[in-house]
């Protein structure tokens, strides 16, 4: 062993001495040593309180305050995406607010008298954008437009909710007719600003020809108001809707006391069944968003009138009464579909069965030709027929729920695609605006080919032709033309025909 390690050994050795063993210190060294490092220790701990003691102390407000926040600008931080611009909401799926004239929906439509609702909107030009539209609530279903009894004892439930909101909004963008709303604003403007003081419209008065006709040209301009979701109770045309009806009323009340009464009633207001069909869907559409009790009564016996009529003959209609007129009864049972769906109790009784089964039964064999795909003005004698006449054959037998391949269908939609693309459709050669809107019905209600060649047609032809500028002047209306149809019913009858034209896509789904 080296001395290193011997060393090394030795001291491993002394630190496990017995204490006894090992050398003990003197009792005045080891207090001096003990002493010296209390002292130390002592020092430091007074210096350390010393330096706390003179930190500033800040006082807590509350004892609620457990956590006190500090904040402090920041520089921005220039990597961070900037915020996305506002959305935009499109008018078309959304309804937009209104200026505060336009008037809000009201429930309870009798209590409020017509002097205590605002003015109309007014627009002064026909050029309005899209961001300026007004649309009604979106109604979710008739029972919440009034009905006493829920929409089970007025009408089907659900019936309408496509004139309104969101449902008018998919059916406007399913069937490609975003750019006419704009034109439907401006027509129903120029209606409601050439109404009569006390409700009523007069075709004489802007180019119409026929005397007599101040209650079916009324009916008729409200129809393009109620197609785009104006009633009696709610939107922006309330009060004009109102008006009207209130006026049909009123002649209505006075005439149908008895056959005498109603036959004069027809004469000098409503010129023929013409008016009387207009009159009846009027007031069974009405009276179906909500209306008063005289409305559902009045409709209700306009349609007896009609079935009685029928099953005088068991033919069909015409001017005066019963007959065999296609153009006379297409409009009639179009308005007896309309009492229908109204739920109108003369539409109840085992004659209105009769009516629709022998009618049913008269387009399909005589009014019509399944060979040729033609219909006949004058039905017996198969002589007359015109390319308006198809289209109402077409469209009578779509509202009799005939199918889609039934054999004169099958023939009359290649006729009237002949017609569609040669562009002779809505000119003077034919009946306008009576051709376009029977033609709009049918051919939506067909879909297919018919539907993907009319609807770009229908929708180049009207708004091109629609006048614009002021609606107090011809702004928004359109100009009769020079058919019969378009000279007896003048500018009001010929706009408001258009208008509905161009509410196809959402107006008439109850009939699909």
């Amino acid at each position: 062993m080296n001395t290193t390690d011997a060393n090394m050994e030795m001291e491993f050795e002394d630190d496990f001495l017995d204490h006894e063993q090992r050398p003990k210190k003197g009792i005045i060294k080891t207090l001096t040593s003990n002493i010296s490092f209390f002292s130390l220790s002592l020092a430091l701990h007074m210096l350390a309180l010393l330096v706390i003691a003179l930190l500033p102390q800040t006082k807590r407000p509350d004892k609620k305050d457990d956590t006190i926040i500090h904040t402090t600008t920041a520089e921005p931080d220039t990597d961070e995406p900037e915020p996305p611009p506002p959305i935009t909401i499109d008018p078309i799926k959304t309804p937009v607010p209104v200026d505060p004239t336009t008037e809000e929906p009201i429930e309870d439509t009798p209590e409020i008298p017509d002097e205590d609702l605002p003015d109309e909107p007014e627009d002064n030009e026909l050029d309005v954008m899209i961001s300026d539209l007004e649309f009604t609530p979106n109604i979710q279903a008739p029972a919440m437009l009034g009905f006493d009894q829920g929409p089970s004892k007025s009408g089907p439930e659900g019936y309408g909710e496509d004139r309104f909101g969101e449902g008018k909004t998919d059916c406007i963008n399913i069937h490609q007719g975003g750019e006419t709303v704009p034109a439907v604003k401006a027509a129903l403007k120029w209606l409601a600003e050439h109404q009569e003081p006390d409700g009523h419209w007069d075709a004489l008065k802007y180019q119409g020809s026929q005397k007599g006709t101040k209650g079916a040209i009324t009916a008729l301009a409200i129809l393009p108001f109620l197609g785009d979701g104006h009633t009696e109770q709610m939107g922006v045309y309330k009060r004009t809707v109102r008006s009207g009806i209130q006026y049909l009323n009123s002649i209505v009340s006075k005439g149908t006391k008895d056959q005498q009464m109603y036959n004069k009633m027809r004469r000098e207001h409503f010129t023929n069944n013409y008016g009387m069909a207009l009159c009846l869907m009027t007031l069974s559409e009405t009276s179906i968003f909500g209306s008063s009790p005289v409305t559902r009564r009045n409709a209700n016996i306009i349609a007896k009138h009609l079935i009685d009529e029928y099953l005088q003959s068991n033919k069909a209609w015409v001017y005066g009464g019963p007959g065999s007129d296609l153009s006379v009864s297409g409009w009639v049972a179009l308005a007896l579909k309309s009492a229908k769906v109204a739920d109108l109790p003369a539409l109840k009784t085992k004659e209105a069965g009769l009516v629709f089964k022998h009618y049913k039964r008269w387009i399909d064999k005589v009014a019509t030709d399944a060979k040729l795909g033609l219909g006949y003005y004058r039905a017996p004698e198969r002589k007359s027929h015109t390319k308006s006449m198809t289209i109402v054959g077409l469209f009578s037998k779509q509202i009799l729920d005939f199918p889609k391949n039934d054999p004169f269908i099958q023939k009359a939609i290649p006729n009237i695609l002949k017609t569609v693309k040669s562009g002779s459709m809505g000119k003077d050669s034919i009946q306008d605006s009576y051709s376009l809107y029977y033609g709009a019905l049918a051919s939506f209600h067909q879909q297919g080919a018919l539907w993907r060649t009319w609807n770009p047609y229908m929708k180049k032809l009207l708004l091109t032709t629609q006048c614009r500028g002021n609606p107090k002047d011809k702004g928004g209306s359109w100009d009769p033309g020079k058919s019969h149809t378009d000279e007896t019913v003048g500018r009001v009858g010929t706009t408001a025909l258009m208008t509905l034209c161009l509410e196809v896509y959402y107006r008439n789904y109850l009939l699909n």
